[in-house]
């Protein structure tokens, strides 16, 4: 067949003068942007003549229509990004042509690199006056084209921004607003038809510092605030503020919480973050960890755990705050979830707390749609403080169902089980009401409704504002959650995508012999960035949740237990079984070896840990040893033993 038909020749020939017509198109940049989300040329090949260079990076710069000519409308944009994908070796105020094809790129609208010419007219000193970006300016509330949608790629000003959380990858989240942005009640804007909506903070920008300016990323804590001239742009759903030039002011916010008197307990709560012994930092975690539950939550009487990997970890931990706090000897309890998982629960315990006893409650409970209920079963204690007469009190411990999934291909998984799960604890509170009950940790959900499912307000029988799935009626009269009683500001203890909220609650029943006298987060977690994890010259982002302490007030004083040391001493059991340790009490610090040896001579052990002044509760690591007679010896400065030990599974 002959291809050249004289109706493919026309063919040809229309699209040739089509495309002609189309490249002859000169346009203004507002023009181009348009007055909706997209561009009215997206696709098309067009010109813009003598714009002005507001901003340069490695692989894109910014234009922008001279003052003079532009159409003065709210509703376009007189900038637009022109994506190079290589240096474009432009300087700010040059004045270029540009010519190529249009692209809504990740929902931001940009002359794409396929084809571009760029053409050096001059060069001016007259850049635009930025746009000021502050209280009024982008609009706290949702429309269909959104405030910063219509400044897309122009210049701009920020005169007093605040970081509404830590910069993370390089990118920070910013509010104009005099106060930082906070999660509210519902479902994200457009919401869902009868439930509660949340409007999603659309005054909330993030601002990548390094994108235009190279360099070392900054440190940026939430509560900085900056001054900054840079571009509006964007990705997707989100706008970002690219800076060309900045300055930031202020300090990490970090707080302890306050000195119980000699009349409070206090129990606490803190996620730690994936705790594990194997985590190749962990040496630089468990110091930090250590100085953090005593410098900043002031050893709790009682502390709840959440994602610690097992047993040994928490062990570890145990013996090192112990051998820094001489006189709080906590003993640590953790069981084992149900999917094998290294993020477990588990309590430290001060001798504060007698009778003890932990039980894990719902392992065997099942999902309506398949699987276990729930991967880390809520932790019960029980125990009683040490007063005169003893004050009994029960501790419940959770870490439900994360918010992840909850939207898209997995959403009715995820709905269902944190309802089911919100259901179970709700059971679980009322069987245990009868006694002093304080329920803790992180329940991975807001105070209110997040318009799916309203999880804190389930388990505490408060009024709900709704959510698709209904809560019931089971726990009643309600609890009283502490956490949302706290002054707005304070209302909050991680933050993500910039908005900050709680999910770490604690709720209690009207207890009997104490009345709550204080609620405190520390801070100095959420707020700061992670790349301070691994460092332990400080107590920042311990973890990514902020922990808290809960202050009782008695009607006793509590007894501690603890007898200062008058000479050293060790002390353990024989025969020796899991979970037993070894007492070491020095009158001074020294670095103490142990040595454990099987019965035919052979060293299976051989570890050195340095003791502080005091009593010191050393476990042995025997886990996968079988029962027998084996040899101990422990040598140091001032101590030497040799002594046979039966160890028994």
């Amino acid at each position: 067949m002959n291809i050249y038909s004289k109706q493919n020749i026309f063919s040809i020939f229309f699209l040739f003068i089509s495309f002609f017509a189309v490249a002859q198109q000169e346009l203004e940049i507002w023009e181009i942007q348009g007055s909706t989300n997209n561009s009215p040329y997206d696709g098309l090949f067009v010109t813009t003549m003598n714009n002005i260079v507001t901003a340069v990076g490695d692989d894109r710069f910014f234009i922008q229509t001279p003052p003079e000519r532009s159409d003065n409308n709210s509703n376009t944009s007189d900038g637009l990004l022109v994506y190079t994908g290589s240096f474009p070796n432009l300087n700010i105020g040059d004045i270029v042509t540009v010519t190529g094809y249009i692209d809504e790129y990740n929902w931001v609208t940009e002359f794409s690199s396929s084809g571009l010419s760029v053409v050096k007219e001059s060069t001016t000193t007259d850049i635009p006056d930025p746009i000021q970006l502050d209280e009024n300016f982008p609009s706290t509330s949702n429309s269909t084209i959104q405030d910063l949608e219509k400044i897309e790629g122009m210049y701009a000003e920020v005169t007093n921004g605040i970081f509404t959380g830590p910069i993370e990858d390089g990118i920070a989240y910013f509010t104009n607003q005099p106060i930082r942005s906070f999660r509210e009640a519902g479902i994200e804007y457009p919401g869902i038809n009868g439930q509660p909506e949340w409007d999603g903070n659309p005054e909330v920008m993030l601002f990548e510092p390094e994108l235009l300016n190279g360099g070392i990323t900054p440190i940026i804590s939430a509560g900085m605030r900056f001054t900054a001239t840079g571009v509006i742009s964007g990705n997707y759903s989100d706008y970002y503020f690219f800076p060309t030039n900045y300055s930031l002011s202020g300090t990490i916010p970090q707080r302890a919480v306050r000195d119980k008197t000699t009349k409070e307990a206090t129990i606490g709560s803190i996620n730690q973050f994936v705790f594990d012994e194997d985590d190749f930092g962990f040496d630089k975690r468990l110091n930090k960890m250590t100085n953090y539950i005593i410098q900043q939550l002031k050893t709790p009487d009682i502390l709840a755990v959440q994602e610690v990997n097992d047993f040994e970890s928490l062990q570890l931990l145990a013996d090192a705050i112990n051998a820094k706090a001489i006189d709080t000897d906590y003993k640590a309890f953790l069981e084992q979830g149900n999917n094998g998982s290294f993020i477990n629960t588990g309590f430290l315990v001060r001798n504060s707390v007698q009778n003890i006893q932990v039980t894990q409650l719902g392992k065997t409970q099942n999902l309506s749609i398949g699987g276990k209920l729930h991967d880390r079963p809520p932790l019960l204690l029980e125990g009683e403080f040490t007063t005169n007469p003893p004050t009994p009190i029960q501790v419940l411990n959770l870490h439900l169902r994360s918010l992840n999934g909850i939207e898209g291909s997995n959403a009715t998984f995820v709905r269902t089980k944190r309802h089911e799960q919100a259901i179970a604890v709700a059971n679980m509170v009322r069987s245990l009401r009868d006694e002093n009950l304080v329920v803790v940790g992180d329940f991975n959900a807001y105070e209110f409704s997040d318009g799916y499912v309203d999880v804190v307000n389930q388990i505490s029988g408060n009024l709900s504002l709704g959510a698709i799935f209904e809560v019931t009626d089971i726990v009643n009269p309600p609890l009283t959650n502490h956490s949302a009683l706290l002054p707005t500001d304070e209302r909050y203890s991680y933050v993500y995508r910039g908005n900050a909220q709680i999910l770490d609650h604690c709720l209690t029943n009207d207890l009997e012999d104490m009345l709550v006298s204080d609620f405190q987060y520390a801070r100095g977690n959420s707020d700061a960035p992670d790349s301070y994890k691994y460092d332990d010259s400080n107590n920042l982002r311990v973890s990514d949740h902020d922990g808290f302490a809960l202050f009782l007030e008695l009607n006793d004083t509590l007894n501690y237990n603890f007898t200062p040391i008058s000479q050293n001493s060790i002390q353990y059991p024989n025969p020796f079984s899991r979970g037993d340790y070894i007492t070491i009490g020095l009158l001074q610090q020294e670095l103490v070896q142990f040595q454990l040896y099987a019965s035919d001579g052979r060293l299976i052990l051989d570890s050195e840990v340095r003791l502080e002044m005091g009593f010191s509760e050393i476990p042995l690591h025997f886990f996968t040893l079988s029962s027998g007679i084996y040899v101990l010896k422990i040598t140091g400065t001032t101590i030497n033993l040799t002594e046979k030990l039966f160890i028994i599974e």
